[in-house]
């Protein structure tokens, strides 16, 4: 899996770099994201999916909480004009939920474990095309706002230490954001909203990724 990232990114900076002599522009960028999973069906897929040969006792969680977690890639850019421009990027990011029970929840057959809470750990390979415009100010600031569409593939999905199969492998988002460049650095913070159910097991679930992700970007060419 690491691999095919290395070579997927490897291939996508060799791709930007033979187009930079026509105006193209591109680099790489690190940065942290706040996701959760949005739905009412979340609790529910905890036990149905997860433990329902095990649990004595049914209880859903109590608290759902923001998952931090680290994002790293490339992009390439093309100025149309002074103000208008499309990004293609490419980058890794975790998503997922975090999540608290009560006191005991539910246990095995034996008795011996109990379950306080989960950690929702989800792993894709995003690839988001926007358009970007410049707010035109005095320089060095260039604030700039985007917006567009972005498919994630599914790298990596599990719950606690459980692998989770039934997560659809292909994931639709919107996102919309704004930012500024500073010389060659560039700085943005945006929102990704998920708009595919994600749930790809039994029954009538609706379940989706929703994420706050903050970037720091450096210009190679």
């Amino acid at each position: 899996m690491i691999k095919r990232f290395i070579f997927t990114a490897s291939f996508f900076f060799l791709f930007s770099t033979l187009l930079s002599a026509q105006q193209f522009s591109g680099g790489i960028k690190i940065g942290m994201a706040r996701a959760n999973i949005a739905g009412d069906d979340i609790g529910n897929f905890r036990y149905d999916y997860l433990e329902k040969d095990i649990v004595v006792g049914k209880e859903f969680a109590t608290e759902y909480i923001q998952r931090v977690g680290i994002c790293f890639g490339s992009f390439v850019r093309y100025n149309l004009n002074n103000t208008i421009s499309i990004q293609l990027e490419l980058y890794y990011t975790q998503k997922g939920l975090k999540a608290k029970y009560g006191a005991q929840l539910a246990m095995d057959e034996a008795g011996k474990k109990s379950i306080s809470g989960g950690d929702w750990n989800l792993g894709y390979l995003e690839i988001p095309l926007l358009i970007k415009t410049i707010i035109p100010v005095a320089e060095p600031f260039k604030p700039n706002l985007f917006f567009g569409p972005a498919i994630g593939i599914n790298l990596i999905s599990k719950y606690s230490d459980v692998e989770i199969e039934s997560i659809k492998k292909i994931d639709v988002g919107l996102i919309i954001g704004g930012g500024f460049y500073l010389s060659k650095f560039n700085f943005d913070i945006r929102y990704n909203l998920g708009l595919t159910n994600i749930a790809d097991w039994e029954g009538d679930y609706k379940v989706k990724n929703r994420a706050l992700t903050m970037f720091v970007g450096y210009s190679l060419f």
